[in-house]
């Protein structure tokens, strides 16, 4: 399962590079003597899920291609590959009902890292490929439900991310409304019917183009106001911000409009 929120980056665009969002287990039910499965994680647009054993190339849960990163509760999985980074001290085996999985994404170094109920696990993944955009995904099993946090609107995290880390829900498009699809699907077999997931709309980040002004040569009669009408420029735009209902704060937050 995966929302329809994506996070990448290109050449001179100015979208920001570090992003959080969490997952919580609601309902964790084992009924055959095989663990439950449920892996949280990231996911590129160029993952596709098949019903196949994870081989590196094609796959069927998070983890098991080269195209997504996913954590078990006890280990962190990429390319079909298992690597171990729990903590007997403060993590049980599997995940368990009400754990809170926190997944962090660094596009700067690059990065990525995992916590659990708030415990970061001792382990992460770094220098993996940034072709593509990132999204958020869940590999799960049947009697398994969980639900994802974004922040602002979109659900209020229950462990604060680290400083300088946004909420994944200011990636979000204008007027864009949150959907959670699922990667793959058979549709309805007994109607004969086929569906596929919802193709990924692939975000075009902002890359700004500054008009360049160092060229520019004001009149000389306009030296003595030029201080003024810049005070004056930004006294209008915090006269909007303030009738837009906007106020002061330390730290910026679009949805409280601070």
């Amino acid at each position: 399962m995966r929302p329809n929120i994506v996070v990448g980056v290109e050449d001179g665009e100015s979208m920001y590079k570090k992003w959080y969002f969490e997952v919580v287990i609601d309902h964790i039910e084992q009924v055959t003597h095989v663990q439950p499965h449920i892996r949280v994680g990231w996911a590129t647009t160029q993952f596709q899920s098949s019903p196949g054993h994870g081989d590196g190339f094609s796959s069927n849960g998070i983890g098991d291609n080269t195209y997504s990163y996913g954590f078990d509760g006890q280990n962190i999985w990429f390319a079909g590959r298992a690597y171990n980074v729990s903590n007997s001290d403060t993590q049980q085996d599997v995940f368990q009902k009400n754990d809170v999985i926190g997944c962090l994404l660094d596009l700067d170094i690059p990065e990525m890292w995992f916590s659990l109920n708030g415990h970061p696990v001792r382990g992460l993944v770094r220098e993996f490929n940034l072709t593509g955009m990132f999204y958020p995904a869940i590999s799960l099993s049947s009697r398994v439900s969980c639900r994802f946090i974004f922040g602002g609107d979109h659900g209020r995290f229950i462990h604060r991310p680290p400083e300088g880390v946004a909420s994944l829900y200011e990636a979000m498009l204008i007027k864009q409304k949150v959907s959670i699809d699922p990667c793959f699907s058979f549709g309805n077999i007994e109607r004969n019917r086929l569906d596929g997931p919802s193709p990924i709309q692939h975000n075009i980040a902002f890359t700004p183009q500054p008009v360049r002004t160092s060229h520019i040569v004001l009149p000389s009669y306009l030296d003595n106001v030029s201080d003024r009408l810049t005070v004056n420029s930004h006294e209008l735009w915090c006269m909007n911000k303030i009738a837009s209902g906007w106020r002061f704060g330390e730290l910026r937050d679009d949805a409280q409009k601070i």
